[in-house]
Parts: C-alpha cells; sequence; structure tokens
C-alpha cells in the first residue's frame, strides 16, 4: 500500500509549541505513535458506535447519499474522504457512489495508521476500485489544493471532497477555507455535521468523556509533558462557539483546552457556509439525529 505524503505537515515538536504558548493544543497532536490504534478501538466501543455520535452520524449519511447522488446524476466522480478513520462510511458511500470509469477513491489523513486500518479492513469494498492514499496536514493551506489536482490527473476531472462527521476538523474554520481552495468550480463539498441541540447537550457532552476518547486526548498531552493520571478533565457546551470542548486541569492547576468538536445551529452552519464561500445546494437538518446533510459547490449564491 502506497501512501503519498502531501504538503507540510507539522512536526510534534511545532504542535507542542503551540499547546505551550497557547494552553489550546491542536488535536492533530494525538494521532500518530498509537493515536491511530486507539481510535480504532474507540470505533470498536459499543457505546460511541451503536448508541451516540457514530449511529446518529452513519444514519444521517445512509439517508442524505440518495438525495446527493441526485445531484451527481450519473457521472463519474472522484471520492476524497478527508479523515476516515477506520472507513466506516465507505460501504455507504459505495453503495450509492462507488467511483467508476476511471474515477477514484482517496483516503485523506494526517495519521497513516488510519490510513492503514481503512485500507485493511475495507478490502473487500475497495476491491476492483482505483484507490490512493495521502497523509497530509488539511488545516495547512495548499494541502489540500495540491491533493485535488493529482487526484483528478490520476482519476476524473470532478471531485466530490467528503467531510463526513468531523466536528473536531470543522471546529477549526481554516479547515473549510482549505476546502474551498481546493475546489474547481465543477466539484462538489459533500457535509455531515451533528448540530448543536440545547435538550440534548449533556447527552452530547458524555460522549466525549468515553474512555477511549480520553486515552487519545492523553497521547498528545503526555507528548506535552502533562500526567493525565495526576489530572482531571471536563468537557462542557460552549454555546456561544457552537462546540464541545474538553480541558484538561494539570497537578499544576494549568489549564489545557485539548479538544473542540463543532456543533451548529442551522443559522450558525448557513452563516459559516456563506462565510467560507460556498453555495448550498442541499441541506437537511435530521431532527431525530440533531444532524445536518449539506451538499455545496464553490461560489457564494445559495438557493
Amino acid at each position: 500500500m502506497e501512501i503519498k505524503q502531501i504538503g507540510k505537515i507539522p512536526t510534534d515538536e511545532e504542535l507542542i509549541k503551540i499547546t505551550t504558548n497557547t494552553k489550546c493544543m491542536p488535536f492533530r497532536l494525538c494521532y500518530e505513535k498509537g493515536g491511530g490504534n486507539v481510535w480504532h478501538k474507540l470505533r470498536e466501543e459499543e457505546n460511541y458506535s451503536n448508541n451516540d455520535i457514530g449511529n446518529r452520524e452513519l444514519t444521517t449519511l445512509k439517508r442524505s447519499l440518495p438525495k446527493i447522488k441526485k445531484f451527481i446524476k450519473n457521472e463519474p466522480i472522484n471520492i476524497l474522504h478527508i479523515g476516515p478513520g477506520d472507513g466506516i462510511e465507505i460501504p455507504e458511500l459505495f453503495s450509492e457512489l462507488k467511483p467508476k470509469d476511471n474515477a477514484l477513491y482517496a483516503g485523506i489523513d494526517i495519521s497513516r495508521t488510519m490510513l492503514y486500518n481503512t485500507k485493511r479492513i475495507h478490502q473487500e469494498q475497495l476491491l476492483k476500485t482505483k484507490t490512493y492514499w495521502y497523509q497530509t496536514d488539511i488545516e495547512t493551506r495548499k494541502n489540500l489544493t495540491l491533493i485535488s489536482k493529482d487526484a483528478k490527473n490520476q482519476g476524473v476531472k470532478k471531485n466530490l471532497v467528503c467531510l463526513l462527521g468531523q466536528g473536531v476538523i470543522s471546529s477549526n474554520e481554516k479547515s473549510w477555507q482549505c476546502i474551498n481552495d481546493c475546489l474547481s468550480v465543477e466539484d462538489l463539498f459533500y457535509l455531515t455535521i451533528e448540530g448543536d441541540c440545547p435538550e440534548q447537550r449533556d447527552k452530547i457532552c458524555h460522549s466525549y468523556d468515553l474512555p477511549f476518547v480520553r486515552d487519545l486526548i492523553s497521547i498528545g498531552l503526555e507528548k506535552v509533558g502533562y500526567k493525565t493520571n495526576k489530572g482531571n478533565f471536563k468537557t462542557e457546551f460552549n454555546s456561544k462557539k457552537s462546540r464541545i470542548e474538553v480541558y484538561f486541569t494539570s497537578e499544576k492547576n494549568e489549564k489545557i483546552l485539548s479538544l473542540t468538536s463543532y456543533k451548529p445551529t442551522e443559522k450558525g452552519l448557513i452563516e459559516r457556509l456563506e462565510r467560507q464561500n460556498f453555495n448550498i445546494l442541499y441541506i437537511k437538518f435530521y431532527k431525530d439525529l440533531h444532524t445536518f446533510a449539506v451538499l455545496c459547490k464553490k461560489g457564494r449564491k445559495n438557493v
């Protein structure tokens, strides 16, 4: 399995310096050196996959895919899958949009382990499909643009960029800037994301208190030098910023913002998409799942 490393990827030393200076840890620090395997265990965690976030986001994908397919029609299109993790969405994506006629599937992640896990777990679905694997930091400008161009050189000339259930990546608005930068006028951006639900906030916060989530956060914090077994975690909902925030307080009473995950209202989501110069083709809020599905293209005018 060949993995192409594309663009600049921040080193652990650079991310540790950011954490030390800002008391806010870039979550990318958690993924390498064990993080990919902890994520795999998290995906297997029954409370995550069957009950809360995992199930809601996957159900949203299943429900929205037939609508998304109508916009693509029968055209071949490359699937650029950002942050596939263990590739839990691949069987659903392929059920409606399996690449054909020289189109390709591309897995894009900062973690090589996650890309290996995606390939290993979904060998059967990926069989006879042109596949490419890219290691990059999508929060660094131009990286996704390089991948988009490479995918079109290897596949067809139209991309579907998928950001599915990625509240953590989406909490950094620059990630969406990078996605918009990588789109040509013919490309599409498919987003699913859990939204805010005031009466469910405690339950949503609890999803981030699972042991494997804490284990994943701890990988990054311990790289910085914190002993997580001697500190305390606290999860809060910041309604002003529409996001989950997980804080770690060390034994020396240092407070570190160690994880953020975007949970927008419908108004806030539309405003952000417009601010990032996306043209919304389709948007649906599944109230029972308090999760959104959105299809966009580059441009400002919305319908």
